[in-house]
């Protein structure tokens, strides 16, 4: 009897497992699809255009809450894009340590709020960043 059990139970996981591959074969996956090209540009135009702060105002030495908080955003993802805090800081003219601190109070924010989180988490999606999980 329990071998009898043993077979049906194993028929019914084959036949889900056959069902779950199936599935996946229809959709691409991240392996088959082209690695997305994130420029500094796109993350620029995309952090524009979900703060409202222009372009000047993101490479301006201002230092206004708003202005810091869309740098620091910038940051962020591009940090998450792969590149160094050094590479980063040179595209706005700063040093590596001002990207990192900024790097640092995003990952803090992410923690602390849910609604900024929610906000980057959909930035990176449109970036085609694996999204922070906060």
């Amino acid at each position: 009897m329990r071998a009898e059990t043993d077979r049906y139970m194993q028929s019914i996981l084959d036949a889900r497992s056959q069902r779950v591959i199936m599935a996946r074969a229809e959709r691409p996956t991240r392996a088959m699809m082209p690695p997305p090209i994130i420029t500094t540009d796109n993350v620029i135009r995309l952090v524009e255009q979900w703060t409202g702060i222009g372009r000047d105002e993101l490479f301006s030495r201002r230092r206004n809450a708003a202005i810091s908080a869309a740098r620091f955003m910038a940051y962020y993802l591009l940090y998450k894009a792969g590149h160094v805090h050094e590479h980063i800081g040179a595209i706005f003219g700063r040093h590596h340590s001002t990207v990192s601190h900024g790097v640092e109070s995003v990952a803090i924010v992410l923690r602390e709020s849910s609604t900024i989180a929610a906000m980057i988490r959909q930035m990176e999606t449109e970036l085609g960043l694996e999204a922070t999980d906060g």
